[in-house]
């Protein structure tokens, strides 16, 4: 399974309001060009990074292997074939006693490994139109979107966090993905492990940028990362003036439009703004 290419800018839709639990942070992320990263627990799809219960049992010599590779960094002095006559013994004495240890121990595995590893996402959108995106993210339309130069995002985060950040498109399954035991590094396994959902969510286009046991969940970024700042269509005068403030002080370079609903279809048209 391939990445696609990456879009050259990637949005998230941001609300701006200042009094409401939960949502101030978007408004302080724009003044103070910060990025908030999201634990598992707070994704709003419950399926998020969960591992399926019902995991296939890998052939028996990568098993073998498996168990060879650990053994091998105790018993150091034991050749290949010495390590593979114990594992493979070890191999069908749990087989007999049990014909879905391996499947259980593979499970507590990768349980183990989502434990250990604190992973924190960021979620972006090939789409700055998506009239339900508008709705649910960006407090009825009346709120922003920020346009993110998505070359420029990727090279920030690794060279802040070298190989401790991805960059991911998120795929989509109208089945829920299975992935097999012990298999910890393919490409295949990533994007299913941290990048599948439902095929409902798929109007999304959804990115995510994954960093590992960050210090701290908010990350600052260069303003210069920042490429546009979209306005609501039902955005307040008085919020839309405070947006073209910050806008005017910390993202010039950066090009402002505004959502227009359409005269004649349901979409919704993003033009330039005029003052």
């Amino acid at each position: 399974m391939e990445q696609e290419e990456l879009p050259k800018i990637l949005y998230k839709y941001r609300s701006f309001q200042e009094n409401i639990k939960g949502t101030r942070y978007q408004k302080e992320s724009f003044e103070n060009s910060t990025l908030y990263f999201a634990s598992q627990k707070e994704l709003n799809d419950p399926f998020d990074l969960k591992i399926r219960k019902k995991l296939e049992l890998m052939p028996r010599e990568d098993i073998i292997l498996k168990h060879l590779y650990y053994r091998g960094r105790v018993e150091r002095n034991k050749n290949f074939d010495s390590l593979w006559k114990i594992a493979d013994l070890e191999y069908k004495q749990n087989i007999v006693k049990d014909k879905d240890h391996y499947i259980n121990m593979s499970l507590l595995d990768l349980e183990e490994w989502g434990k250990a590893i604190d992973r924190r996402i960021f979620c972006l959108s090939e789409r700055n139109n998506d009239i339900l995106m508008w709705s649910h993210y960006s407090n009825s339309n009346q709120g922003f979107c920020l346009g993110y130069d998505s070359n420029k995002l990727k090279s920030f985060f690794e060279q802040k966090f070298n190989e401790n950040s991805e960059l991911l498109k998120v795929h989509y399954f109208d089945e829920y993905p299975e992935i097999k035991p012990y298999i910890g590094k393919s490409n295949d396994y990533i994007i299913k492990r941290l990048a599948s959902k439902s095929n409902i969510w798929s109007y999304e286009k959804e990115w995510r940028l994954i960093i590992y046991n960050p210090k701290k969940p908010v990350i600052q970024i260069s303003n210069e990362i920042v490429e546009e700042i979209i306005l609501g269509s039902c955005v307040s005068e008085n919020t839309e003036k405070k947006i073209l403030t910050i806008q005017r002080k910390e993202y010039p370079h950066a090009k402002v439009f505004k959502v227009e609903p359409d005269d004649s279809e349901f979409k919704l048209n993003v033009i330039p703004y005029e003052v």
